[in-house]
């Protein structure tokens, strides 16, 4: 990873800063374009773009913005969407992958596109950096931050700005994504706090629980896969509650050293049904002022009885899956062999096995069988619940 340097002309505070308004979004896309400005001045953008596609429907889900004239923006929907030349190209990037046009098109070829011509040039649009935040089924997330003609393409420090920046915009808005953004953006933030179905938790620095929405409510009164006890949070296993308190403790300095640092803690019920909570800081802000100043993360509780909650991707975080381990067990699930991994994946076979062996290390497991039926569980408990 690149070293920032004061040269850069990026103060790490102020990176600090962008950082901790990313996570704030999570709990407030109200914050978005003030999280889209700041990062476009870290990159030298001109305006932005974040957005969430459902891919099922073909409709937006949700959709931010930054210096954005909207005018224009219909004008490239009508007109120029469908031919430009930049989108098979950006959709080949894995996510948290930077792109921009140099990356995909020759510049002299994209200079001479009509959608440059007629679009970009007059109103002062050389580039597009960008990077995919959601990548699945039925959901793509999309940041893109368009650069002015005087400043050119993009060059390795700003690719390297939003590289870094990555992991924290997927994760903000990955758990955005699951509390119906769309909804939360029409309500006042209050109103959508206490009426999400999603179970919220909002935490002190020591495990305290400050504020918990109605749904977090009724997980209190069942006491499973969380409760409060004496006024902390707790799970009934005592070996979740230590790593529970383990994530809060990381989301306060300066223990993440001025970073705010999202996490996922892997909570298994009673009845052996799983459940995630996902920890994400809540630093200073809007999130953070207008329910609880007190309060230093939000605790979300994603249980298993909505399958389209539980990403893959969030039980990779949840156990420390590399991209590759979790890759294999995506292809595991879908009912091939370790060889036809292996050429799927082209590695060889021992890579592929070696994948699976630290997949079984990692999930606490012995059998390959074992891996793949916990996996199932996650990925599609309703089903299961449906032949048992």
């Amino acid at each position: 990873m690149a070293q920032l340097r004061k040269d850069t002309l990026l103060e790490l505070g102020h990176f600090s800063e962008v950082i901790s308004t990313i996570y704030d979004c999570a709990v407030d896309p109200h914050c978005w374009p003030t999280a889209i400005e700041q990062i476009g001045e870290l990159v030298g953008g001109l305006n932005g773009v974040i957005m969430v596609i459902d891919t099922v429907e073909n409709e937006s889900r949700f959709y931010a913005d930054w210096n954005v004239d909207r005018a224009l923006m219909q004008a490239y929907s009508e007109k120029y969407h469908a031919e430009n030349p930049l989108h098979e190209g950006f959709m080949q990037f894995d996510v948290e992958e930077p792109y921009n046009v140099p990356m995909v098109i020759d510049p002299s070829r994209w200079r001479a596109s009509r959608i440059y011509r007629e679009l970009g040039e007059p109103n002062g649009w050389l580039d597009s950096l960008g990077v995919t935040l959601l990548k699945t089924p039925s959901r793509l997330g999309t940041l893109s931050i368009a650069r002015h003609q005087e400043v050119g393409f993009a060059g390795p420090r700003e690719i390297e700005i939003m590289r870094l920046l990555a992991p924290h915009l997927r994760k903000s808005i990955s758990i955005a994504d699951l509390i119906e953004m769309r909804e939360l953006t029409a309500r006042t933030f209050e109103e959508s706090f206490e009426a999400l179905r999603v179970p919220v938790i909002l935490v002190d620095d020591g495990a305290g629980t400050v504020h918990a929405n109605g749904a977090a409510q009724d997980l209190f009164a069942k006491g499973d896969p969380i409760r409060s006890e004496r006024g902390m949070l707790k799970s009934p296993s005592a070996d979740t509650s230590k790593r529970l308190e383990a994530a809060i403790a990381d989301s306060v300095p300066p223990a993440n050293q001025g970073e705010p640092l999202g996490q996922v803690v892997y909570l298994p019920t009673a009845d052996g049904n799983p459940a995630f909570a996902h920890v994400l800081p809540l630093r200073s802000g809007t999130a953070r002022g207008r329910i609880e100043p007190r309060a230093v993360a939000a605790v979300f509780i994603t249980l298993a009885a909505d399958p389209s909650t539980l990403p893959l991707q969030a039980w990779a975080a949840a156990f420390g899956l590399t991209q590759a381990e979790a890759r294999v067990l995506e292809l595991l699930i879908e009912g091939h062999s370790i060889l036809d991994v292996a050429t799927k994946l082209d590695v060889a076979p021992t890579t592929a096995r070696t994948h699976l062996a630290r997949l079984m290390e990692k999930t606490g497991v012995t059998r390959q069988t074992e891996l793949i039926r916990l996996a199932t569980q996650l990925l599609s408990p309703l089903r299961q619940s449906a032949g048992s």
